[in-house]
């Protein structure tokens, strides 16, 4: 009987993988220890323990009664009991979880597709930042996780089951939950969660050894170094301070050829060269989830089920180095004091922290750059932050960046850069010119990026201006990072809004030919259509046109379509945004049959049903999307709806040949995110492989009133006007001043001002100034030698000192913009940079007889100038020489 359960529950695991957390038994003991943490946790360490201790015996008692009366129920049902304890036996495996997590970051690792990797790795496995690991890193922390978690979510359950039955395992889950969440050693948890650390610990004795067992025949049947495994078992598996962690970590460490470190307190593992451990790494992902790569991977991230797995990759590394690109480059400021920090781990024994999210402080006595690495490693270092960061200061490696270490508050580490080096890295800055800011991060992301596609149904206006500012600059931005980027506007010459178009425009060619006719309903009273019916009569075109209705409508229909189309081309053209692809709803989606073809095969897959007599897709059955309401796909009237013919561009048009779809919607389209990201789900794209920003509304002050927008009343601002009267740039990046989401207000009169009131005038201005600067350079004959060259030393005031750290923060500004998709960030920081320079330039002489300082000066303000006009590329905007 208990082998039939097994059977059951490891078929349930792997077929259905873990219930919503609502529903799940593992979420609801974490809920509960979290209760008792918050009511009892506090008082003195004996108080401290005991309330600990009440809690885990109360939630593992309460799991143990819960399974008994399970077990009893499926006792009773005869044939159909060991169907019963299977299905609630599933529900304390993770057997599917391990194995989909390991698959969704070894597909990409597989694929070298490193942003995707460190993402997936992320999301599934840990915690911790994961944006500058490298492949190998990343493979060793799944690795990590992999190994230990065998252990917690399916080795101990099943050996639980088999010696006490449900009630067992589900003991075992409660004390393995309460230790992940309360098993730390500072504060008030070193005694409140000392009982569930501790029984912990003796429950996993036995399991974590037969694991180890487990992955020596494991290593044996898929060729791995079964030899090589037992050999460093034996040898390194008591070596960590866990009494079992090591027996998992050292049997895979020994099977894959790879070393484990925890830096300067033991090594497991015999490692080999860094290009075989990252093939025999990037190997053992890809078998822990067999040949299959669905193209979804649930995430295992409910609340304390997986916490000891994503805890548990806290204090290791590979011994090994990676770039994380491929290739070689130069490591920014961040990356350096990063190595700092790990350095200063390794020599103080402390767990190795594979990435510090490192702050600018606002005050500058708070240093240059901050860390809160030694509160992020207080847990697998179980001391206080404090403690670990005046470690951290005590072992900080001697680094020509760095001038001092402090420590603040509860444990921030606050580095100081020297002032020498702080000059001297303007060479850098220089040597690169306008490649300075661009990475290779994002490379191999295949991306197609949709943004305007405004209807055909009459002129651009002023809310496609802010997407199309918004959507060319996130372009740019991706492709700064090296990702390849494809973008895209959608021409919607089908359906409802066509048909209106057609009705109105006829009415209006009848008007033309001197003929009585009204405008439907619904349709559009612009002028522009009357503009439009006077080009089609001295165009030649007829007044009365063969076939029915259907044929007249499609004659107008696409000769308005036409002439529109080519108008949107022109006006963004001359805001300077080409896009790479024209895509037609008639002609690429629905002449080719696509939408019927989405619609077959969502019913294939069991995802339609019919109702009042029409088709509906059951998008709130898909979990993790967010929809409330099904759908509906076709109408009663037989006619496919606009969101069935969308399914089908995106899955069939839009993905083909790219990794990343992003669509830039408008405030009203709010409702149709959740739908199509469930249709993408179902239809096999990974949850993060579809996206969409939703653009706000623009308000434009007119007179000190708003001015009503609307193509259907014929009230709008055209994109052309607001052009005319303020111009390219200063559109583009008064547009770029607000978070895409956020509702803008778009003064006409600050836009036109030439003050600092108006953002661009002043950051435009600035790169005016050191132009004009390099040209009374050149008039007055002054020799300027190779900037490598020139001595920087002279830089050492304190404005001169800012301006070029701030100009060291350039590259990870551009790369968090284009990871968050927000170019607005971009032109922030510019007017930051403008704020500096300016007041610089009006206190401190460039051109003067001291030639040392003069040249010196000279190298700041042109690498201020590059960085502004390398920003300014980034968003569409002019860098002008002269103003």
């Amino acid at each position: 009987m208990p082998l039939l359960v097994l059977i059951v529950a490891a078929a349930l695991d792997l077929a259905l993988g873990d219930p919503p957390n609502r529903l799940h038994p593992v979420a609801w003991m974490g809920r509960a220890i979290g209760a008792g943490r918050r009511g009892l946790c506090h008082g003195g360490p004996q108080r401290l323990f005991v309330g600990g201790a009440l809690v885990t015996l109360t939630v593992m008692g309460v799991a143990a009664g819960a399974g008994a009366a399970v077990a009893a129920l499926a006792a009773r049902l005869g044939p159909a009991g060991p169907l019963v304890e299977g299905a609630a036996l599933s529900l304390l495996l993770s057997v599917r979880g391990l194995i989909r997590a390991g698959q969704a970051v070894a597909r990409p690792l597989a694929a070298g597709d490193l942003d995707a990797a460190r993402a997936a790795v992320g999301l599934h496995l840990v915690s911790r930042p994961t944006a500058t690991l490298g492949p190998d890193e990343v493979a060793s922390a799944t690795i990590e996780s992999l190994a230990e978690n065998l252990t917690d979510a399916v080795i101990a359950p099943v050996c639980f089951y088999l010696l006490f039955g449900l009630a067992g395992a589900a003991a075992y889950r409660a004390v393995n939950t309460a230790d992940a969440m309360l098993g730390y050693r500072d504060g008030a948890l070193e005694w409140f969660g000392k009982l569930a650390a501790r029984l912990d610990d003796v429950l996993n004795f036995v399991p974590a050894r037969l694991a180890a067992l487990g992955l020596l025949a494991g290593a044996a049947v898929a060729g791995e170094d079964a030899r090589g495994a037992l050999r460093v078992l034996r040898r390194d598996g008591a070596l960590t301070a866990s009494p079992n962690a090591g027996r998992t970590m050292a049997a895979m460490a020994g099977a894959l050829g790879l070393t484990l470190a925890k830096r300067g307190a033991y090594r497991l593992g015999e490692g080999r060269p860094p290009r075989a451990a990252r093939r025999r790494a990037r190997r053992a992902c890809l078998r822990v989830g067999g040949r299959a790569h669905p193209r979804r991977a649930p995430c295992p991230r409910f609340p304390c089920a997986f916490s000891s797995w994503r805890a548990g990759t806290a204090g290791y590394d590979l011994a090994i180095a990676a770039d994380g690109s491929g290739g070689s480059r130069s490591m920014t400021v961040t990356e350096r004091l990063t190595e700092g920090v790990r350095t200063a781990l390794a020599a103080a024994g402390l767990p190795a922290a594979d990435d510090c999210a490192w702050e600018v402080p606002r005050q500058a006595e708070h240093g240059d750059y901050a860390t809160n690495v030694a509160m992020t490693l207080a847990r697998a270092a179980k001391r206080p932050p404090r403690q670990i960061a005046d470690v951290l200061a005590k072992n900080f490696p001697a680094m020509p960046e760095v001038a001092r270490v402090e420590v603040a508050g509860p444990g921030f580490l606050n580095v100081f850069l020297a002032p020498a080096w702080t000059a001297g890295a303007l060479h850098a800055i220089l040597a690169a010119g306008a490649s300075y800011g661009q990475s290779a991060g994002h490379a191999r992301q295949r991306t197609r990026l949709e943004f305007v596609s405004a209807n055909p149904t009459g002129p651009l206006v002023i809310v496609n201006a802010r997407a199309a500012a918004v959507g060319d600059s996130l372009a740019r931005l991706l492709r700064s990072q090296g990702a390849t980027v494809t973008t895209e506007f959608y021409v919607n010459d089908a359906g409802t809004q066509f048909e209106a178009l057609a009705r109105s425009f006829e009415a209006r060619v009848r008007q033309e030919f001197g003929e009585s006719a009204t405008l439907p309903e619904n349709g559009y009273p612009g002028e522009y259509l009357v503009e439009l019916a006077k080009e089609y009569r001295a165009a030649g075109g007829p007044r009365d046109v063969p076939g029915d209705e259907r044929a007249r409508l499609e004659h107008f229909g696409r000769w308005a379509v036409e002439r529109m189309v080519e108008q949107q081309r022109r006006t963004l053209a001359a805001y300077g945004v080409d896009f790479d692809v024209w895509s037609s709803e008639q002609r690429d989606v629905r002449d080719r049959g696509l939408a019927e073809k989405a619609v077959q095969e969502l019913t294939a897959r069991g995802l339609t049903y019919e109702q009042d007599g029409a088709l509906w897709f059951r998008s709130t059955a898909v979990e993790g999307a967010g929809d409330d309401q099904d759908r509906v796909l076709r109408r009663r009237t037989g006619e496919l709806t606009y969101f069935a013919v969308d399914i089908a561009f995106h899955h069939y048009v839009k993905f083909a040949g790219v990794d990343h779809v992003i669509d830039l919607l408008g405030p009203d389209h709010h409702g149709h995110v959740p739908r199509m990201r469930a249709a993408m789900q179902v239809l096999g794209h990974p949850p993060e492989a579809f996206e969409a920003l939703i653009i706000q509304l623009v308000t434009l002050l007119r007179e000190g009133q708003p001015v009503r927008m609307s193509k259907r009343r014929g009230e709008f601002v055209l994109m052309e006007e607001l052009l005319e009267e303020v111009g390219r740039d200063a559109a583009r990046f008064t547009f770029l001043t607000r978070r895409h989401d956020s509702p803008l207000e778009f003064d006409l009169a600050v836009a036109t001002r030439q003050s600092s009131d108006n953002p661009v005038y002043y950051v435009q201005y600035a790169h005016a100034r050191i132009r004009s600067i390099h040209r009374q350079v050149a008039e007055q004959g002054i020799a300027v030698p190779a900037w490598r060259d020139v001595d920087l030393t002279p830089l050492a005031g304190t404005e001169e000192q800012a301006l070029i750290k701030r100009l060291l923060e350039y590259p990870n500004l551009v790369a968090g913009a284009a990871r968050a998709h927000e170019p607005h960030r971009v032109a922030y920081w510019l007017t930051e940079l403008a704020g500096l320079f300016h007041p610089y330039y009006k206190t401190h002489r460039v051109i003067q007889d001291d030639r040392a300082l003069m040249l010196a000066r000279l190298a700041l303000c042109t690498a201020v100038g590059q960085v502004i006009a390398n920003g300014l590329a980034l968003l569409g905007v002019s860098a002008p020489e002269t103003m």
